[in-house]
């Protein structure tokens, strides 16, 4: 949850600039994401990720493609399902070697979301109640998943087994829990969103007046 926090932050003081001047808070968001890759390649690529969406967001872009849309889907799956080892991914690994499962990572992440904001028939899709319910769900999914899933293997440890159907049985279970209390932390969710407005909109506030005074 390392990498979700700093990026928050680094978006959260990139809307702040962006108040100020966009190109400022563009170079400042890229130079500080950058920044970090010398000392970790992974929280650097995740924050260019971050970047990736911010530029989304600040230009608005409205461009629509369906075929390029899951195109990008479906290469952003693959690249996600990357293994050093895998011969489905040998033509790649003789070029970036070791670093293919980290790059591909990275890469599958901007492809999907990217594809799923420029095809207008999967976002159409994804608009649907059910979909948007478990969108305001995936965080607080997210946060519970973990212990959800040990606490449902701990109590299922006396009957389970290796058979498919056992796995399934406890995968199944495990999904079903986090959805269920998922639903009480959503509160949780909610106010943390609504504190973090409150102080943006003060410290920008703040920023208008000394301007003005």
């Amino acid at each position: 949850m390392k990498i979700e926090l700093i990026g928050s932050l680094y978006v959260y003081m990139a809307c702040i600039l962006l108040k100020r001047n966009k190109i400022l808070s563009l170079a400042v968001f890229l130079i500080a994401s950058l920044a970090l890759l010398p000392f970790n390649v992974t929280m650097g690529l995740s924050m260019v990720c971050f970047y990736c969406g911010f530029i989304y967001s600040v230009f608005n872009i409205n461009y629509k493609n369906n075929f390029l849309g899951i195109l990008l889907i479906i290469v952003g799956f693959y690249f996600a399902g990357i293994h050093n080892d895998s011969s489905s991914y040998e033509w790649i690994t003789k070029f970036l070697k070791k670093h293919s499962y980290l790059i591909l990572n990275f890469l599958s992440g901007i492809f999907i979301v990217y594809g799923v904001l420029i095809s207008s028939v999967i976002s159409h899709i994804l608009e649907k109640k059910w979909f948007v319910y478990l969108g305001k769900l995936s965080f607080p999914i997210y946060i519970i998943h973990m212990p959800v899933i040990i606490l449902t293997i701990y109590l299922t440890r006396d009957f389970a087994n290796d058979s498919v159907v056992s796995m399934l049985a406890v995968s199944a279970a495990s999904i079903f829990f986090s959805i269920v209390l998922a639903r009480f932390v959503v509160p949780v969710d909610d106010f943390s969103i609504s504190f973090s407005k409150a102080v943006y909109n003060k410290i920008t506030c703040l920023g208008r007046f000394r301007k003005t005074s």
